[in-house]
Protein backbone atom coordinates (compact mmCIF):
# COMPACT_ATOMS: atom_id res chain seq x y z
CA UNK A 1 0.00 0.00 0.00
CA UNK A 2 1.06 3.56 -0.49
CA UNK A 3 3.40 4.63 2.30
CA UNK A 4 2.29 8.20 1.80
CA UNK A 5 -0.58 7.15 4.02
CA UNK A 6 1.84 5.75 6.56
CA UNK A 7 3.40 9.22 6.69
CA UNK A 8 -0.01 10.79 7.16
CA UNK A 9 -0.81 8.35 9.95
CA UNK A 10 2.34 8.95 11.99
CA UNK A 11 0.46 11.48 14.11
CA UNK A 12 -2.33 9.01 14.81
CA UNK A 13 0.15 6.27 15.61
CA UNK A 14 1.91 8.59 18.05
CA UNK A 15 -1.46 9.41 19.58
CA UNK A 16 -2.45 5.79 20.02
CA UNK A 17 0.87 4.84 21.61
CA UNK A 18 1.34 7.95 23.73
CA UNK A 19 0.20 6.40 27.00
CA UNK A 20 1.57 2.89 26.50
CA UNK A 21 4.08 1.16 28.74
CA UNK A 22 7.70 1.92 27.90
CA UNK A 23 9.96 -0.86 26.60
CA UNK A 24 13.74 -1.01 26.09
CA UNK A 25 14.82 1.26 23.26
CA UNK A 26 16.21 -0.29 20.09
CA UNK A 27 17.67 1.88 17.34
CA UNK A 28 15.93 1.78 13.97
CA UNK A 29 18.18 0.33 11.27
CA UNK A 30 16.23 0.85 8.08
CA UNK A 31 17.77 1.21 4.64
CA UNK A 32 17.18 4.16 2.32
CA UNK A 33 15.21 2.59 -0.52
CA UNK A 34 15.74 5.60 -2.75
CA UNK A 35 19.52 5.31 -2.40
CA UNK A 36 19.25 1.68 -3.43
CA UNK A 37 17.07 2.68 -6.37
CA UNK A 38 19.59 5.33 -7.47
CA UNK A 39 22.31 2.70 -7.41
CA UNK A 40 20.40 -0.09 -9.14
CA UNK A 41 17.75 1.68 -11.25
CA UNK A 42 18.75 5.33 -11.76
CA UNK A 43 16.07 5.92 -14.42
CA UNK A 44 13.34 4.97 -11.94
CA UNK A 45 14.96 7.19 -9.29
CA UNK A 46 14.98 10.14 -11.71
CA UNK A 47 11.33 9.53 -12.63
CA UNK A 48 10.27 9.56 -8.97
CA UNK A 49 12.16 12.77 -8.24
CA UNK A 50 10.73 14.43 -11.35
CA UNK A 51 7.20 13.43 -10.36
CA UNK A 52 7.73 14.69 -6.82
CA UNK A 53 9.02 18.07 -7.92
CA UNK A 54 6.07 18.43 -10.29
CA UNK A 55 3.75 18.30 -7.28
CA UNK A 56 2.64 21.88 -6.48
CA UNK A 57 4.81 23.17 -3.63
CA UNK A 58 6.51 19.78 -3.44
CA UNK A 59 9.94 21.20 -2.62
CA UNK A 60 10.46 23.02 0.68
CA UNK A 61 9.30 22.82 4.28
CA UNK A 62 9.05 26.44 5.45
CA UNK A 63 6.71 28.97 3.85
CA UNK A 64 6.35 32.68 4.64
CA UNK A 65 2.78 34.02 4.81
CA UNK A 66 2.01 37.74 4.52
CA UNK A 67 -1.06 39.92 3.99
CA UNK A 68 -2.07 43.57 4.42
CA UNK A 69 1.08 44.68 6.19
CA UNK A 70 0.63 42.41 9.21
CA UNK A 71 3.77 40.81 10.67
CA UNK A 72 4.75 37.76 8.61
CA UNK A 73 3.70 34.31 9.70
CA UNK A 74 5.27 30.97 8.80
CA UNK A 75 3.97 27.54 7.83
CA UNK A 76 6.29 24.63 8.59
CA UNK A 77 5.93 21.00 7.51
CA UNK A 78 6.84 18.44 10.16
CA UNK A 79 7.32 14.71 10.36
CA UNK A 80 5.80 13.09 13.42
CA UNK A 81 8.70 10.89 14.54
CA UNK A 82 11.41 11.05 17.18
CA UNK A 83 14.49 10.73 14.97
CA UNK A 84 17.15 13.08 16.35
CA UNK A 85 18.04 14.31 12.86
CA UNK A 86 14.64 15.99 12.62
CA UNK A 87 15.11 17.91 15.86
CA UNK A 88 18.13 19.84 14.58
CA UNK A 89 16.17 22.74 13.11
CA UNK A 90 17.84 24.85 10.42
CA UNK A 91 18.43 28.51 11.19
CA UNK A 92 15.53 29.76 9.06
CA UNK A 93 13.05 27.55 10.94
CA UNK A 94 14.55 28.36 14.34
CA UNK A 95 14.33 32.09 13.69
CA UNK A 96 10.71 31.84 12.54
CA UNK A 97 9.75 29.78 15.60
CA UNK A 98 11.62 31.92 18.12
CA UNK A 99 10.12 35.09 16.67
CA UNK A 100 6.53 33.86 16.79
CA UNK A 101 3.91 35.31 19.11
CA UNK A 102 1.52 32.42 18.37
CA UNK A 103 2.39 28.78 17.72
CA UNK A 104 -0.12 26.28 16.33
CA UNK A 105 0.28 22.54 15.77
CA UNK A 106 -2.11 19.87 14.51
CA UNK A 107 -3.24 19.07 18.04
CA UNK A 108 -1.86 19.57 21.52
CA UNK A 109 -3.53 16.52 23.08
CA UNK A 110 -0.64 14.25 22.14
CA UNK A 111 1.61 16.19 24.51
CA UNK A 112 -0.38 14.87 27.49
CA UNK A 113 -0.76 11.07 27.96
CA UNK A 114 -3.55 11.61 30.50
CA UNK A 115 -5.51 13.69 28.01
CA UNK A 116 -5.02 11.00 25.38
CA UNK A 117 -6.26 8.26 27.72
CA UNK A 118 -9.30 10.33 28.63
CA UNK A 119 -10.12 11.09 25.01
CA UNK A 120 -9.67 7.49 23.89
CA UNK A 121 -12.06 6.28 26.57
CA UNK A 122 -14.76 8.35 24.88
CA UNK A 123 -13.96 7.00 21.41
CA UNK A 124 -14.13 3.25 21.94
CA UNK A 125 -16.98 2.95 19.46
CA UNK A 126 -14.68 4.26 16.74
CA UNK A 127 -11.94 1.78 17.54
CA UNK A 128 -13.75 -1.52 18.20
CA UNK A 129 -16.34 -3.41 16.17
CA UNK A 130 -19.75 -3.13 17.84
CA UNK A 131 -21.87 -5.05 15.31
CA UNK A 132 -20.79 -8.55 16.31
CA UNK A 133 -18.17 -8.81 13.56
CA UNK A 134 -14.40 -8.63 13.80
CA UNK A 135 -11.44 -8.46 11.43
CA UNK A 136 -11.71 -12.16 10.67
CA UNK A 137 -15.24 -11.52 9.41
CA UNK A 138 -13.97 -9.00 6.89
CA UNK A 139 -10.65 -10.55 5.85
CA UNK A 140 -10.06 -13.53 3.61
CA UNK A 141 -8.10 -16.45 5.00
CA UNK A 142 -5.08 -15.34 2.96
CA UNK A 143 -5.30 -11.81 4.35
CA UNK A 144 -5.72 -13.16 7.87
CA UNK A 145 -2.46 -15.05 7.40
CA UNK A 146 -0.74 -11.86 6.21
CA UNK A 147 -1.98 -10.00 9.28
CA UNK A 148 -0.80 -12.83 11.56
CA UNK A 149 2.67 -12.54 10.08
CA UNK A 150 2.65 -8.75 10.58
CA UNK A 151 1.52 -9.24 14.18
CA UNK A 152 4.53 -11.47 14.75
CA UNK A 153 6.87 -8.83 13.31
CA UNK A 154 5.44 -6.19 15.64
CA UNK A 155 5.07 -8.65 18.55
CA UNK A 156 1.34 -8.03 18.79
CA UNK A 157 -1.17 -10.65 19.88
CA UNK A 158 -3.32 -11.49 16.85
CA UNK A 159 -6.28 -12.29 19.10
CA UNK A 160 -6.03 -8.81 20.61
CA UNK A 161 -6.04 -7.21 17.16
CA UNK A 162 -9.09 -8.82 15.60
CA UNK A 163 -11.74 -6.93 17.66
CA UNK A 164 -10.23 -3.62 16.44
CA UNK A 165 -11.35 -1.60 13.43
CA UNK A 166 -9.02 -1.91 10.43
CA UNK A 167 -8.05 1.78 10.48
CA UNK A 168 -6.76 1.40 14.02
CA UNK A 169 -4.74 -1.75 13.34
CA UNK A 170 -3.30 -0.10 10.22
CA UNK A 171 -2.31 2.84 12.42
CA UNK A 172 -0.61 0.50 14.88
CA UNK A 173 1.39 -0.91 11.96
CA UNK A 174 2.32 2.56 10.72
CA UNK A 175 5.43 2.90 12.84
CA UNK A 176 8.17 0.29 13.13
CA UNK A 177 8.57 -1.13 16.61
CA UNK A 178 11.82 0.77 17.19
CA UNK A 179 10.07 4.12 16.69
CA UNK A 180 7.03 3.14 18.75
CA UNK A 181 9.28 2.22 21.67
CA UNK A 182 11.06 5.58 21.52
CA UNK A 183 7.72 7.33 21.63
CA UNK A 184 6.53 5.20 24.53
CA UNK A 185 9.72 6.03 26.42
CA UNK A 186 8.92 9.72 26.14
CA UNK A 187 11.45 10.67 23.47
CA UNK A 188 10.74 13.99 21.78
CA UNK A 189 9.15 13.99 18.36
CA UNK A 190 9.41 17.10 16.21
CA UNK A 191 5.96 18.56 16.91
CA UNK A 192 6.40 18.10 20.66
CA UNK A 193 9.86 19.68 20.49
CA UNK A 194 8.30 22.71 18.79
CA UNK A 195 5.68 23.01 21.52
CA UNK A 196 8.33 22.76 24.25
CA UNK A 197 10.51 25.36 22.57
CA UNK A 198 7.55 27.70 22.23
CA UNK A 199 6.79 27.28 25.93
CA UNK A 200 10.39 28.14 26.75
CA UNK A 201 9.87 31.32 24.74
CA UNK A 202 6.75 32.09 26.77
CA UNK A 203 4.32 31.10 24.00
CA UNK A 204 1.62 28.50 24.65
CA UNK A 205 0.84 26.38 21.60
CA UNK A 206 -2.70 25.92 20.33
CA UNK A 207 -4.12 23.01 18.37
CA UNK A 208 -5.87 23.19 15.00
CA UNK A 209 -7.64 19.87 15.60
CA UNK A 210 -8.54 17.51 18.41
CA UNK A 211 -7.64 13.84 18.74
CA UNK A 212 -11.34 13.06 18.48
CA UNK A 213 -11.55 14.81 15.12
CA UNK A 214 -8.54 12.91 13.83
CA UNK A 215 -10.00 9.60 14.99
CA UNK A 216 -13.35 10.44 13.41
CA UNK A 217 -11.62 11.25 10.13
CA UNK A 218 -10.09 7.79 10.10
CA UNK A 219 -13.15 5.92 11.30
CA UNK A 220 -15.42 7.57 8.72
CA UNK A 221 -13.41 6.26 5.78
CA UNK A 222 -15.08 3.51 3.71
CA UNK A 223 -14.61 0.06 5.21
CA UNK A 224 -13.30 -1.26 1.89
CA UNK A 225 -10.57 1.38 1.86
CA UNK A 226 -9.68 0.66 5.48
CA UNK A 227 -9.31 -3.04 4.71
CA UNK A 228 -7.12 -2.45 1.64
CA UNK A 229 -4.92 -0.14 3.67
CA UNK A 230 -4.71 -2.65 6.51
CA UNK A 231 -3.79 -5.64 4.37
CA UNK A 232 -1.30 -3.64 2.32
CA UNK A 233 0.34 -2.24 5.46
CA UNK A 234 0.50 -5.73 6.93
CA UNK A 235 2.06 -7.04 3.73
CA UNK A 236 4.87 -4.47 4.06
CA UNK A 237 5.38 -4.93 7.82
CA UNK A 238 8.88 -6.33 7.44
CA UNK A 239 9.89 -3.20 5.49
CA UNK A 240 8.55 -0.69 8.00
CA UNK A 241 11.99 0.50 9.10
CA UNK A 242 13.13 0.88 5.48
CA UNK A 243 10.12 3.02 4.57
CA UNK A 244 10.63 5.15 7.66
CA UNK A 245 14.30 5.77 6.85
CA UNK A 246 13.48 6.55 3.22
CA UNK A 247 10.87 9.12 4.19
CA UNK A 248 13.18 10.71 6.77
CA UNK A 249 15.95 11.15 4.18
CA UNK A 250 13.55 12.67 1.64
CA UNK A 251 12.13 14.94 4.33
CA UNK A 252 15.57 16.14 5.41
CA UNK A 253 16.23 17.00 1.76
CA UNK A 254 12.92 18.93 1.71
CA UNK A 255 11.61 16.65 -1.06
CA UNK A 256 8.08 16.42 0.28
CA UNK A 257 6.54 15.79 -3.12
CA UNK A 258 8.97 12.95 -3.70
CA UNK A 259 7.66 11.21 -0.58
CA UNK A 260 4.29 10.86 -2.28
CA UNK A 261 5.87 9.82 -5.58
CA UNK A 262 8.12 7.27 -3.86
CA UNK A 263 5.12 5.85 -2.05
CA UNK A 264 3.27 5.36 -5.30
CA UNK A 265 6.28 3.67 -6.86
CA UNK A 266 6.73 1.15 -4.07
CA UNK A 267 3.14 0.64 -2.99
CA UNK A 268 0.25 1.39 -5.35
CA UNK A 269 0.10 -1.91 -7.18
CA UNK A 270 -3.60 -2.41 -7.91
CA UNK A 271 -6.79 -0.57 -8.80
CA UNK A 272 -8.09 -1.21 -5.27
CA UNK A 273 -4.95 0.32 -3.78
CA UNK A 274 -5.32 3.38 -6.00
CA UNK A 275 -8.96 3.84 -4.99
CA UNK A 276 -8.05 3.44 -1.33
CA UNK A 277 -5.28 6.00 -1.70
CA UNK A 278 -7.68 8.53 -3.20
CA UNK A 279 -10.19 7.96 -0.39
CA UNK A 280 -7.55 8.31 2.28
CA UNK A 281 -6.02 11.40 0.76
CA UNK A 282 -9.41 13.08 0.54
CA UNK A 283 -10.41 12.13 4.08
CA UNK A 284 -7.10 12.46 5.90
CA UNK A 285 -5.51 15.34 4.03
CA UNK A 286 -7.85 17.38 1.83
CA UNK A 287 -10.81 17.64 4.21
CA UNK A 288 -8.59 18.22 7.22
CA UNK A 289 -6.76 20.94 5.30
CA UNK A 290 -10.03 22.88 5.03
CA UNK A 291 -10.50 22.65 8.80
CA UNK A 292 -6.92 23.74 9.41
CA UNK A 293 -7.29 26.76 7.15
CA UNK A 294 -10.51 27.81 8.87
CA UNK A 295 -8.95 27.60 12.33
CA UNK A 296 -5.63 29.09 11.30
CA UNK A 297 -7.16 32.16 9.67
CA UNK A 298 -7.82 34.12 12.89
CA UNK A 299 -4.24 33.35 13.94
CA UNK A 300 -2.83 34.56 10.63
CA UNK A 301 -4.93 37.73 10.74
CA UNK A 302 -2.94 38.80 13.81
CA UNK A 303 0.38 37.96 12.18
CA UNK A 304 3.49 36.63 13.86
CA UNK A 305 2.31 33.01 13.81
CA UNK A 306 4.27 29.79 13.42
CA UNK A 307 2.06 26.95 12.19
CA UNK A 308 3.51 23.44 12.20
CA UNK A 309 1.63 20.53 10.61
CA UNK A 310 2.56 17.31 8.84
CA UNK A 311 4.50 18.12 5.68
CA UNK A 312 2.08 16.36 3.33
CA UNK A 313 -0.60 18.89 4.33
CA UNK A 314 1.43 21.54 2.51
CA UNK A 315 1.67 20.09 -0.98
CA UNK A 316 -0.68 19.72 -3.91
CA UNK A 317 -3.47 21.81 -5.40
CA UNK A 318 -5.55 21.22 -2.24
CA UNK A 319 -2.62 21.69 0.13
CA UNK A 320 -2.35 24.44 2.72
CA UNK A 321 0.05 26.56 0.67
CA UNK A 322 -2.44 26.81 -2.19
CA UNK A 323 -5.42 27.20 0.14
CA UNK A 324 -3.80 30.12 1.94
CA UNK A 325 -2.99 31.72 -1.40
CA UNK A 326 -6.61 31.28 -2.46
CA UNK A 327 -7.64 33.02 0.77
CA UNK A 328 -5.69 36.10 -0.25
CA UNK A 329 -2.34 35.55 1.45
CA UNK A 330 1.01 35.82 -0.23
CA UNK A 331 2.85 32.58 0.39
CA UNK A 332 6.50 32.20 -0.59
CA UNK A 333 9.15 29.55 0.01
CA UNK A 334 11.42 30.42 2.96
CA UNK A 335 13.40 27.14 3.24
Amino acid sequence: MMKTLIFILFALAMTFNAGARAEPLVACKGADLMAELLRDKPDEFDAIMKEGRAEPNGKGLLWKITKDGTPPSYLFGTMHVTDARLLDLPQAVSSALDGATTVAVENTDVMDPAAIASEMSKLAHLMVFTDGSDLNTHLSKADQDILRQAAEVFQFSYDNLIPLKPWLVATMLALPRCETNRNRAGELFLDKAIVKRAAKNGVKAVGLETVGEQFNAMASLPMASQLVFLTSSARHAAQAEDFLETMIVLYLNRETGAIAAMSNHFGVDSAAAKDAYLAFREGLVDKRNLTMVKRATPILEKGGAFIAVGALHLIGEKGLVELFRAAGYEVSAAW
